[in-house]
């Protein structure tokens, strides 16, 4: 989705679309940007972004992974410089396929389920599993179109070099 919202503002050309990933060019702030949306599961979609970056002699410093964060609630953004995982199955691929922890990511709120009283870990699982993969709710949807406008301001600062600007600006609650 954020990919999507960043291709609308600023409309460029299709350099790819298959089975691995889809990849567009654009242009923000006179800056080429290349954005990708993998299309490999996710727990593989470090190999896409590899594949990208070697293709076109690009360093994982250089790339922004957007990802949906199930710890944030619903419409928040976190931009953060580097980090681990923190048990992200696309993230633990990013970092296992790039052999670093040192690229830029933004974390969208998606909010938690809440947990019922009894359930055993398996369920519980794939409970976590469709929440994540199922559209947002009617009254979600404002907070994820005001999230999404706000990761495309982001995503405009981080492109001209003001990273530490987005954080203080689209950190906040």
């Amino acid at each position: 989705m954020a990919i999507d919202r960043v291709f609308e503002v600023f409309p460029g050309t299709t350099l790819q679309s298959d089975h691995r990933a889809h990849l567009y060019q654009t242009e923000i702030h006179n800056q080429r940007v290349f954005l990708l949306k993998p299309q490999t599961y996710m727990n593989r979609s470090g190999i896409a972004v590899r594949e990208i970056l070697h293709r076109y002699e690009e360093s994982p410093e250089h790339i922004v992974v957007i990802y949906d964060d199930l710890d944030l609630a619903v419409g928040r953004l976190r931009i953060r410089k580097k980090g681990g995982h923190g048990g992200h199955k696309g993230l633990k691929s990013l970092i296992e396929c790039l052999e670093t922890k040192e690229f830029l990511r933004i974390r969208m709120g998606i909010g938690r389920p809440e947990r019922p009283v009894i359930v055993d870990k398996e369920s519980w699982q794939n409970q976590i599993v469709d929440y994540v993969l199922q559209p947002f709710g009617q009254d979600e949807q404002p907070m994820m179109s005001a999230a999404l406008k706000r990761c495309v301001e982001a995503i405009a600062l981080i492109v001209v070099h003001q990273t530490e600007t987005a954080m203080n600006t689209y950190n906040r609650s």
